[in-house]
């Protein structure tokens, strides 16, 4: 009875002693929630007005995250060093493996998507018919280019305006000196409603 009721002590005692540790965990933890909740409530205004954050935006906030999740894994690692008694030795080091694996695959998978999510979107600001437009050029297996209305450098419209299309290539039309006309390009308006489409092949 005494050993168990010491066991559900020694996290206080790690509380107590690692008063630094646990301050940095905590931060790291509420700076994770703050980041969620801001991204997820100003998505949700700037979509009630059809307007969504820009690429580097969104890869700068999966970065951060990324960034907050390990600081915050490595927090509670170090709190769980402080488990000094005999039966929390077993909770200190399943909780330390467990964790490291975590971080070690939430990481490497984090990185890989965050790398294939920035490499594979390229934006432009171009000009398409007198107008100022946002290109956003997807490479991955199909070359696409979407055209959105130009806001500024953080916001743009949620719907794009035109899609081309270039088939395989794994390419930018849009800096390729050999600029090639796209197989076909679809036209919506400000909606996201189908007007047209033209097919230059």
């Amino acid at each position: 009875m005494v050993k168990a009721i010491a066991t559900l002590i020694a996290p206080i005692d790690c509380f107590k002693k690692q008063n630094g540790r646990v301050k940095f965990t905590l931060i790291t933890l509420l700076l994770i929630a703050a980041i969620i909740f801001f991204a997820r409530a100003s998505s949700l205004l700037l979509a009630a007005f059809q307007l969504t954050y820009r690429h580097w935006v969104i890869s700068v906030y999966f970065f951060l995250l990324l960034l907050m999740v390990t600081a915050c894994s490595c927090g509670l690692i170090a709190c769980l060093q402080m488990y000094k008694k005999r039966f929390a030795l077993l909770i200190r080091t399943v909780g330390t493996i467990a964790l490291l694996a975590a971080v070690g695959f939430g990481g490497f998978w984090g990185s890989v998507f965050l790398l294939f999510y920035t490499a594979n979107i390229k934006e432009q600001i171009v000009e398409r018919n007198g107008t100022k437009m946002l290109a956003e050029v997807s490479a991955f297996l199909d070359v696409n280019v979407y055209y959105y209305d130009y806001k500024n450098w953080f916001v743009r419209s949620g719907k794009y305006r035109i899609d081309e299309w270039y088939g395989n290539g794994g390419y930018n039309p849009l800096k390729n000196e050999l600029r090639r006309e796209p197989i076909t390009v679809t036209y919506y308006d400000e909606n996201g409603n189908y007007i047209g489409e033209r097919r230059n092949r």
